[in-house]
């Protein structure tokens, strides 16, 4: 019987209280998918590659993106600290940084965070599935603003695919990662192609560096329980 042991270890020990019961959500929503996946001989039986090498490499890339992730927290825990970001600010000057600089290099390590996150969740697929190719698109395995992905018309029956899809924000992703995006004081405004009569225009959306840090947080539990997942589903 295979169960969720290294998940609920990683959940209990490393998750911090306020985002348990969003872990468990999670983790229960990608299982159930896997298993959905599975019934319909969509996953593989054995791991791409051998256990040995996809061990050694989930521990190398997971604690690798740990450090960063456990970096980022303690300069956004102290950006957002008033009194911390006054001190820090004061220190700062002597090396010409100006509080316009930390804030934009705030911005930018909060969206490579998310991105990081989310091209990471995306990856791990490449593992699992049966038919899909390295360059497959987050919103062609799930879903986009025109159409819905091939893993939820595989599982529109009985949708397992879709919950985990709205946890995704695959639009946001893609305005970041294709430098559709600027910031202004602690909001960041991003664009998304929009289609009016047969021209394409640009939407303007916005978020604050707030919202963008809740965000990262899901999609990296959604990125971090899928690969601890993937070790417990095969066995590693």
């Amino acid at each position: 019987m295979i169960s969720m042991r290294y998940v609920d270890e990683y959940i209990q020990n490393s998750v911090r209280k306020e985002h348990k019961l969003q872990a468990y959500d999670i983790s229960e929503e990608i299982w159930n998918l896997l298993k959905a996946l599975d019934k319909r001989n969509l996953v593989r039986k054995k791991l791409r590659g051998t256990a040995e090498e996809m061990r050694g490499e989930y521990v190398r890339i997971g604690k690798n993106s740990d450090r960063i992730l456990a970096s980022f927290n303690k300069f956004f825990d102290m950006y957002m600290d008033k009194e911390k970001r006054k001190r820090f600010f004061e220190l700062a000057k002597e090396f010409g940084l100006t509080e316009s600089d930390l804030s934009h290099l705030l911005h930018v390590q909060l969206i490579f965070m998310f991105l990081l996150n989310v091209e990471m969740f995306k990856n791990f697929w490449i593992f699992v599935l049966r038919d899909i190719k390295p360059t497959e698109t987050l919103g062609n395995l799930f879903m986009t603003r025109r159409k819905l992905g091939r893993l939820i018309r595989q599982t529109k029956d009985t949708g397992e695919a879709l919950k985990v899809a709205t946890r995704l924000d695959i639009d946001l992703r893609n305005s970041l990662a294709h430098f559709m995006f600027r910031e202004d004081g602690r909001t960041i405004y991003y664009y998304e192609h929009k289609r009016k009569g047969n021209r394409w225009v640009l939407k303007e959306q916005k978020i604050d560096s707030t919202t963008l840090f809740k965000k990262m947080i899901e999609h990296n539990l959604l990125r971090t329980i899928m690969g601890i997942m993937i070790a417990d589903w095969y066995g590693l």
